[in-house]
């Protein structure tokens, strides 16, 4: 048991340190950015789910339990190299984050735009997203269809546009927000409004980590905005969405076998991922490394999906063969069906590339999350702009550190397509580029 008692006061070091390196990062650069979110949840994912995995010694300890097979095979040492592998990553991310550019957010600038354009595309957004909703909920109400991923071709893509309602909802509030600024009540009761709107809206598709997808832009708005409202907001929300994922923690577990869900088991595998690190190792002495094969499936489905969703063809993208779920459910349980375990970037990376691709994903992670402050920084003045690069850090943050490329690239491009969409007009707007 070496391994496990030496990997607990390992990671007890490693969440010392790393609250430090969060906390001096946060009193130089600003409290609240993406550079702090990756870091923040990077600890809670992998390193404090690993302290929970390893100490609580419950019945339901996720997928793979590292614990037992350092019982079984004491000389693997897996938990300790996973241990290492994650003081890697981290060292590099924060490293990364560290060279480039310092970046300081300027709470006090007040931004001056038009919000007719904005209140317009929101209400625009919003039309569509509930058309889409009820198209979707007639047809679930209409078949046996359980989950979005049973929906048949050409229906499919009526999961993407009902989210769309969330950004109705998200530039609808800017655009009030801007009228309405001198006003805490007002803007708080709108925050309010548009946060219960957008659970609403995605709570039928049983995911946790949709509601502060879509929420978290009109997030930011706020901390720069409103920024008086920033502690009272958090601590108002925080209670609320613990119920929630409690709830949908509740409801999801029936299908795994599991009578009760206390926090350690939340944080150990329902939302960590440490134990799928270990996983990683155990798959890649038996299958060998897939060199991006996983990636490459992700990218060839997601250019491909927009003809799947319209019905056109492209079937394999309806079909998880290739893909890292697909991978780990055959793996685990030999079955093509179980298509519900996501292992995370980091195991993901280590599946492909092993040692290399845990660092390339740390260099990935620190690039895109301090680039992307930057970015909103220089865009505050503009609404549209600003909102697409907060919901790519949301993404990141949110989608991509405990889930799969795949899953990373559909939130990105498909859900965030209306974004992307204001982006590119607004860019083209500023260049005199006509159409």
């Amino acid at each position: 048991m070496f391994d496990v008692y030496l990997s607990l006061v390992l990671q007890l070091v490693f969440l010392i340190w790393g609250a430090k390196t969060i906390y001096f990062y946060a009193i130089e650069h600003g409290y609240f950015n993406f550079v702090i979110l990756t870091r923040l949840l990077f600890l809670i994912m992998y390193v404090m789910s690993g302290f929970c995995h390893l100490f609580f010694l419950d019945d339901n300890r996720g997928f793979f339990d590292s614990y037992y097979h350092a019982l079984i095979f004491p000389s693997d040492f897996f938990n300790l190299y996973a241990t290492f592998l994650l003081f890697i990553f981290y060292f590099i991310l924060i490293h990364v984050q560290i060279k480039l550019k310092k970046t300081k957010f300027n709470y006090d600038l007040i931004p001056h735009f038009q919000s007719q354009n904005i209140f317009r595309y929101g209400c625009f957004l919003l039309a569509i997203g509930i058309v889409a909703s009820l198209s979707l909920s007639n047809l679930i109400d209409t078949s046996v269809i359980e989950r979005g991923r049973e929906l048949p071709k050409g229906a499919a893509k009526f999961i993407f546009i009902s989210t769309w309602f969330g950004w109705g909802v998200t530039f609808l509030a800017l655009g009030l927000v801007k009228r309405y600024r001198e006003s805490d009540l007002i803007c708080t009761i709108l925050f309010y409004i548009s946060v219960i709107s957008i659970t609403l809206n995605v709570m039928w598709m049983g995911g946790r980590s949709a509601v502060v997808l879509l929420s978290l832009p009109l997030f930011f708005v706020y901390i720069f905005w409103k920024r008086n409202l920033f502690k009272k907001l958090v601590v108002t929300l925080l209670l609320p969405f613990f119920i929630y994922v409690s709830y949908i923690s509740d409801v999801r577990k029936t299908g795994y076998d599991v009578n009760e869900t206390p926090i350690n088991q939340v944080i150990d595998w329902e939302f960590g991922r440490f134990s799928m690190l270990p996983y990683s190792f155990t798959y890649v002495e038996r299958s060998g490394l897939l060199y991006g094969s996983t990636y490459f499936d992700a990218i060839v489905k997601t250019v491909a999906s927009p003809i799947y969703f319209l019905g056109l063809g492209a079937d394999f993208v309806g079909d998880s063969t290739g893909s890292t779920i697909f991978e780990v459910g055959q793996d685990l349980f030999y079955l093509d069906d179980v298509t519900y375990i996501v292992p995370g970037a980091i195991p993901e990376a280590y599946m492909n590339f092993g040692l290399l691709g845990v660092a390339l994903i740390a260099i990935l992670f620190g690039f895109a999350s301090k680039f992307i402050d930057l970015l909103m920084i220089k865009n505050i003045d503009r609404p549209f702009n600003f909102v697409f690069f907060a919901y790519l850090g949301s993404i990141l943050c949110f989608n991509f550190l405990n889930t799969t490329l795949f899953a990373f690239l559909n939130y990105m491009i498909f859900t965030g397509a209306p974004l992307t969409i204001a982006f590119i007009f607004v860019y083209f707007k500023r260049m005199n580029i006509k159409f």
